[in-house]
């Protein structure tokens, strides 16, 4: 369930951002960074109206999704319109069939995956 929950998130993201938002769970909590800046939303609300502000040129796949403690870990490849791809990490939580925690950060050096390097 959590491979499908994070591979919707992927596929959504820029497709469809209310239905992405959806996965959420209602007082769902989001973190991320953008530059020095640590952003947190709280509830699905916030969450969504923070999606709306994903760029659709880009593109995002998730390329390895485990277990991790009472959680997931899962690595995103990302892959601008006109960039080098790069690879985010993401720390998730699920309860009821949606996130409950989502902590979005960069790979360290962006690198990427094994995975996603092959042929």
């Amino acid at each position: 369930m959590s491979r499908e929950l994070i591979d919707d998130y992927t596929r959504l993201l820029t497709v469809d951002t209310r239905a992405c938002a959806d996965l959420f769970a209602r007082d769902a909590e989001f973190r991320t960074r953008m530059g020095s800046q640590e952003l947190r939303f709280h509830g699905r609300h916030d969450i969504l109206c923070f999606l709306y502000h994903v760029p659709r040129q880009i593109s995002f796949r998730t390329v390895a999704a485990r277990p991790e403690g009472v959680g997931y870990s899962a690595e995103i490849l990302v892959l601008p319109d006109g960039l080098p791809p790069r690879t985010q990490l993401v720390r998730y939580e699920v309860d009821g069939g949606r996130f409950t925690r989502f902590h979005l950060r960069p790979a360290n050096g962006s690198e990427l995956p094994r995975a996603a390097s092959r042929g």
